[in-house]
Order: C-alpha cells, then structure tokens, then sequence
C-alpha cells in the first residue's frame, strides 16, 4: 500500500493554518469592535425603549428593524469567518499527528485535545449561524400573526343570449355581474398594545442572543488561539520532532 506523501494539500493546509494563527489578535480585536459597535453599554429596559419607540409609526411594524438587519448580517458574517479558520487549525493538527507508537504519546494527547476544542467550537458556531435565519423567520411569523389582516374575494358572472326573427330583428344580449367580498379584522387598543409588545420581545430577545453569541465565540476562539501558542512545541512534534515524525513544523 502506497504511503500517503505530503504533498500539494497537506502545503496548502499548512499554509492556511499559518495565516490564521498569525491573523488571531486582529480577528479577536474585529470581534471586540463588532461587540462595541453593537452592544454599547446601556440597559436592557433603555433598548427595549428605543425598538419601541421604532414601532411607533404603524408603517414600521412590518418592516425589519436597522439594527437587527445589520447586527444579524455581520454577525453572521464573522461567525463564517470564525468557522472557517477552526476548520482548517483542525486540518493542520489532524494532519500533524504522527503514527501510533508504544509510549512517548504525552505530545499526541495534547494534539487531540486541542482538535476536541475545535470540534467543539465549530459544532457550536454552526448552531449559532442558524440564529440570523431564525430571527428573520419569527419575526415575520410574529408579524403575520398579529397585524390586521384583510382579504377581498371577487367573483364575476357573465351570460349572454342571441334571439332571431322578433319584432325588432335579430338580437344579441349579454350581461354581467361582479360582486366582491371584503373581509377586514380590524384590531382593537388592546390587540394593538399586544400587538407591539410582541414584535419588541422577539427583537430583544434576539439581542440578547447575539450579545451572547458574540461573546462566546470571541471567548472561545481565543482560548484555543491560547490553546495552541502555549502547546506549539507538542503540537508540531508531538514527540519531540523524533525523525520519521509525521508533524509539519509552522513555527
């Protein structure tokens, strides 16, 4: 059986992992901004106020919030990003773990528990990548459900007759009729109040989410980042850069 080589992939991963170990502090200080931008120090009852105080013209309660579109799509664009990275440090250390030997495995451990850390952050980002599609769907349901709605059925009839040889010759005759059904559910002051404090629990609650998730991700990452430049030794020699070891040296 043919040895498996390293070769353009196994470059072109190790490559990669370099960039986005040597990237870490600007990617964390990226998610530090976001974080800043969007959740700057303030209390939960004064953001309540303000999505409120949105809602105020009728016109705005079915249309998405500025912030919540803007939060929900760079959000999500970091956490990509963040996916991504973990993805390929996966690689790397996948790719780094020498072949199975009696003893002297205390490096391998290392690596693979680094590798269950990253399994494990990237698990939990892709669950959180799924919160902007959520958020856009709830809202839309919340809205639906608790604007007036109005419906309007029409229904048209037509017939027509031809008669030949009366006192007044040949005749053609037609008609038609149209009738239309409107049906309006018109809410009242206290469907109204309901109404608007609905659609505000669903937008604090996922700002309250995102704030999170943000944080989270940011924590996390950086303890692997942490993980990893406190390790580097283990992890690309795992056994003490011993010849025929399969780890690739970055550092």
């Amino acid at each position: 059986m043919k040895r498996f080589q390293k070769g353009a992939y196994v470059i072109a991963v190790e490559t990669r992992s370099k960039a986005v170990l040597s990237a870490g502090e600007t990617t964390l200080a990226s998610l530090v901004a976001t974080y800043d931008r969007l959740f700057p120090v303030t209390s939960p009852s004064a953001v309540e106020a303000a999505f409120a105080s949105s809602l105020v013209d009728p016109a705005n309660v079915s249309k998405i919030s500025i912030w919540h579109d803007d939060a929900s799509s760079t959000i999500q664009g970091h956490l990509i990003e963040l996916i991504e990275n973990v993805q390929t440090l996966e690689g790397w250390i996948g790719l780094s773990i020498p072949p199975m030997e009696d003893g002297n495995n205390f490096g391998v451990s290392v690596q693979l528990q680094v590798v269950k850390m990253l399994e494990e952050l990237r698990e939990v980002l892709i669950k959180r990548a799924d919160s902007a599609v959520s958020y856009y769907k709830s809202r839309a349901e919340a809205t639906e459900k608790l604007l007036a709605r109005s419906s309007q059925t029409t229904t048209s009839t037509e017939s027509k007759s031809t008669s030949a040889g009366g006192k007044d010759g040949d005749e053609n005759k037609s008609s038609e009729n149209t009738t239309v059904e409107r049906k309006s559910i018109v809410s009242g002051d206290i469907d109204e109040h309901l109404r608007l404090k609905g659609i505000v629990a669903i937008d604090m609650k996922y700002y309250a989410e995102w704030k999170a998730v943000l944080r989270s991700a940011a924590d996390r990452y950086a303890a692997v980042l942490d993980q990893i430049e406190k390790n580097k030794e283990k992890i690309t020699k795992p056994r003490g850069g011993n010849p025929g070891s399969a780890a690739m040296s970055m550092f």
